[in-house]
């Protein structure tokens, strides 16, 4: 279903309780059109009760890190869709890190494009740290044999391990900033 370009906000609710209830719909474009951080709390909700979309486009919708925070709590419990799009939004670096996290409850997704949003030297490790670890997940799951478990859990530790190097870098980055307002 492509709603693309046509000013939805989904802010009363109305048509995301439709997505929610929907079996049939696999996917749905609603990118270029003004979702914003209201809608895409409501679009979330509906993404937790839903188990047939496979695909949603939500690029250039004014999405920030508190709507892809959301999303991506709905991200864990969905496990229907595989694919996502929000290119083009206003995404900076904690979404994406809140994005690439949810990876670790969502064994579905094998792609989520956050192409041409406001991402930073830690936001696009983030990114790349997603894609890795989908890469990786995925050739995990490929060879369903009996060290899949385990493998996954050293996925998950893998993870952790990004987000604290990206933690530590960003202390240390904060660190030499007050140094430097500071003075010697």
């Amino acid at each position: 279903l492509s709603l693309s370009t046509n000013q939805i906000t989904l802010a009363d609710g109305k048509f995301t309780t439709a997505i929610a209830r929907s079996r049939t719909l696999k996917t749905l474009n609603l990118s270029n059109n003004q979702i914003g951080d209201e809608g895409a709390k409501w679009l979330a909700a509906a993404l937790k009760d839903n188990d047939t979309l496979q695909e949603v486009n939500l690029g250039f919708n004014n999405i920030g890190d508190k709507g892809a925070r959301i999303l991506a709590d709905s991200f864990t419990v969905n496990q229907s869709l595989r694919k996502v799009w929000l290119n083009g939004n206003k995404i900076h670096d904690k979404g994406a890190q809140k994005l690439a996290s949810c990876l670790v409850c969502n064994y579905v997704i094998n792609e989520i494009d956050l192409d041409a949003n406001r991402l930073r030297r830690d936001g696009k490790r983030n990114v790349k740290a997603m894609k890795k670890f989908i890469a990786k997940r995925n050739q995990v799951i490929a060879r369903k044999d009996e060290k899949s478990r385990d493998e996954i859990a050293s996925l998950k530790e893998y993870v952790k391990q990004l987000e604290s190097e990206i933690a530590s870098l960003k202390n240390s980055r904060q660190n030499k900033r007050r140094r430097t307002e500071n003075g010697p």
